[in-house]
């Protein structure tokens, strides 16, 4: 499935200001992100029986994978189309290899 958009995830730490980078990236016109903390559960589907510490990238299915894209692509097409949307959810930072 390709995108209209380009997706950006950004990894920070918790209190690393994560947050206030959101704030001022989602100030700019071309970007658009979901309501803060909204995305946690997205990443977190199919697998909210897991511990988030333990969610592989291999539990990250074919249908799995397509509900995180379309759930992107949602907020792109409901925030007037912009070309980026950013992920900020700290919570990612833990599914990194």
């Amino acid at each position: 499935m390709s995108l209209e958009f380009t997706p950006v995830v950004i990894l920070g730490a918790v209190r690393s200001g994560i947050n206030m980078l959101r704030k001022v990236l989602v100030g700019w016109p071309a970007l658009a992100t979901w309501d803060c903390d909204e995305s946690n559960p997205i990443w977190r589907h199919g697998n909210l029986d897991w511990p988030p510490s333990q969610i592989s990238p291999q539990r990250a299915t074919p249908a799995i994978t397509s509900y995180i894209r379309c759930a992107f692509r949602w907020i792109w097409r409901i925030k007037a189309k912009h070309a980026f949307v950013v992920e900020t959810a700290c919570a990612n930072t833990r599914h990194v290899g």
